[in-house]
């Protein structure tokens, strides 16, 4: 990915992994536009949302210091359309000084020192490409999630860790992808 973006004519700074936030917060402070849109490797933009950004970014106003929008994320070949995934409104284009990461190492947001609009459009988050990359990014987030409750002399409980999992596993259930595949199992057998 370096070696494409310096192809390309991008600078590129490089720093040892010290965390989501802390790697966010580092991007950030390298960045020289007046404004800074930040996606992840897993994400990218719909074409009403690119045309949304190019838009505001021609009409910018003083008064708008971030932008959020929309992300659907793709799981199991299907996009979610509902429950506590969809949608799922991120705010990702900042203004140069007016915004700073912030929140855990695991659940880090743009903090806006100011006002921030909506826009129509989606990001689309490809976060799983399976049940086994769910499970090991599932393992991986309880890792980081333990360490920061640990760092923070929260005590974390087999009762937090059980309570936890199952309103995930039953919000992701909720989901119209789990619902309208089961409905269309169930109209199959008649």
């Amino acid at each position: 990915t370096v070696k494409i973006a310096r192809e390309k004519g991008a600078i590129c700074f490089e720093k040892k992994w010290t965390g989501y936030k802390s790697q966010k917060s580092f991007a950030l402070s390298k960045c020289s536009y007046d404004w800074t849109l930040n996606l992840d490797a897993d994400e990218i933009l719909s074409d009403q949302l690119r045309e949304s950004i190019d838009e505001f970014l021609r009409q910018a106003k003083s008064n708008c210091d971030a932008v959020s929008f929309s992300r659907q994320s793709y799981f199991l070949n299907t996009w979610i359309r509902h429950g506590d995934w969809y949608p799922d409104v991120i705010t990702r284009l900042s203004r140069k000084g007016r915004c700073e990461w912030a929140g855990s190492s695991v659940h880090e947001f743009l903090k806006v020192n100011g006002h921030t609009k909506k826009l129509n459009g989606k990001i689309y988050h490809y976060s799983y490409d399976n049940l086994n990359d769910l499970v090991l990014k599932t393992l991986k987030y309880t890792d980081l999630y333990k360490e920061l409750q640990t760092t923070n002399d929260q005590k974390i409980t087999a009762f937090t860790i059980i309570f936890r999992s199952i309103w995930r596993f039953f919000s992701l259930l909720h989901s119209e992808t789990w619902i309208s595949r089961w409905m269309a199992r169930v109209g199959d057998c008649r």
